[in-house]
């Protein structure tokens, strides 16, 4: 038996742009079978593997905080202490002294400056009774604190009050500044700042 050479001459050979068909009937050899990867549809691209990490996304929170400044602890305290300083307010406005002096602390001191007769410092719910018994009288009864405004931050109360009166015939009024401690659900401290203290001292001592 005579074993002839195919040869294959350069123009039967495929053109590149021709795509390559294998043979029919060429199959792979028994003892490598062909397996595809697991996890992997017939005509579904394998995805390339993503570690994925919270570091970014923590720092990036971190950031956030840091430009957007962290959330103020204690804002139920300070509502209650600006609510507390609004009663009394309001407690004042209505006669009620006795509810006044019931938010006040046995300890607290009471400072009003300047040179009038209310000028001081006063110890004590009875100190500040004495106080308030003090400005009734040299105002006949007229003398007007409103709350204008109340501002809170912690255990601090600002009250900003345009006080009015009138004594002799004559009226006075002018804005001040209530500064008040809370401790505890009680007033430990108040201090008064007045805008004219001259004035208002010229008002009280007339």
């Amino acid at each position: 038996m005579t074993l002839r050479r195919r040869t294959t001459a350069v123009g039967d050979l495929p053109s590149p742009s021709q795509p390559y068909c294998r043979p029919t009937g060429i199959r792979p050899s028994p003892s490598q079978p062909f397996r595809r990867p697991t996890g992997i549809r017939l005509g579904q691209r394998r995805r390339p593997t993503v570690t994925r990490t919270t570091c970014g996304r923590r720092q990036a929170t971190q950031a956030a905080r840091a430009a957007v400044g962290a959330p103020k602890r204690g804002n139920a305290t300070t509502n209650s202490n600006a609510e507390l300083i609004g009663r009394a307010y309001r407690a004042f406005a209505a006669g009620d002294i006795p509810a006044v002096l019931q938010l006040l602390d046995a300890r607290i001191t009471w400072h009003v400056p300047g040179r009038s007769p209310l000028s001081g410092d006063y110890h004590g719910p009875d100190g500040v009774l004495k106080f308030f018994g003090l400005c009734q009288e040299l105002s006949g009864g007229t003398l007007k604190v409103p709350a204008d405004e109340i501002l809170a931050d912690g255990e601090r109360v600002v009250v900003l009050s345009t006080v009015s009166a009138e004594r002799h015939g004559q009226s006075w009024s002018s804005p001040e500044v209530h500064v008040w401690r809370i401790v505890d659900g009680k007033a430990v401290e108040f201090r008064e700042f007045q805008a004219d203290q001259e004035a208002e001292d010229a008002f009280w001592s007339s």
